[in-house]
């Protein structure tokens, strides 16, 4: 990933833009070492969450997502709570994530899952929830959420496209 991102600095971009969430988490390690910055999913993440005024946000995603600490620690620094799901509910979501989201798999059953999930994390206290995973949206979308969805997806992409136009601004 760091020679990847020397060649794209190298090649003359401004910005680095990761679309994986889990991959996020090597940032910090690689970052020092360019003279261009990462577009950090979480950081656009928690600046949404923030300006809607939450503030404490459940972390759906790969279980490294949700059990790393780069969301966490960013949602901290923008005062909101990470609420991680317990083990059992990260093994429902991981697992699905990988043996169904991923092949193009989105099936009721696996959607009430998540709605049941999401409302045991409301009970726990969450005002809102994060799709941080690119597949969760495409299982559930924001309307079937029992709580407001912030799709990391979407927000990264939105937030790239602002930031390249003002890089390529005349």
């Amino acid at each position: 990933m760091a020679e990847s991102a020397r060649a794209l600095e190298a090649a003359g971009a401004d910005f680095i833009v990761i679309t994986c969430n889990d991959v996020h988490r090597f940032v910090p390690a690689i970052a020092p070492s360019l003279s261009i910055p990462f577009l950090h999913i979480a950081h656009e993440t928690a600046k949404a969450i923030k300006a809607g005024g939450f503030g404490r946000a459940a972390i759906l995603g790969v279980r490294k997502t949700m059990e790393g600490d780069f969301y966490p620690e960013i949602l901290c620094r923008y005062g909101i709570e990470a609420i991680i799901p317990d083990e059992v509910q990260k093994a429902s979501i991981h697992d699905s994530i990988y043996a169904d989201l991923v092949r193009n798999r989105f099936t009721d059953d696996t959607r009430a899952r998540y709605v049941s999930i999401i409302d045991a994390l409301r009970a726990r206290g969450a005002d809102c929830v994060i799709f941080a995973c690119t597949e969760i949206p495409l299982l559930l979308s924001p309307e079937q959420s029992p709580l407001p969805a912030f799709s990391t997806t979407e927000l990264h992409c939105a937030a790239a496209v602002e930031v390249a136009l003002m890089t390529r601004a005349p």
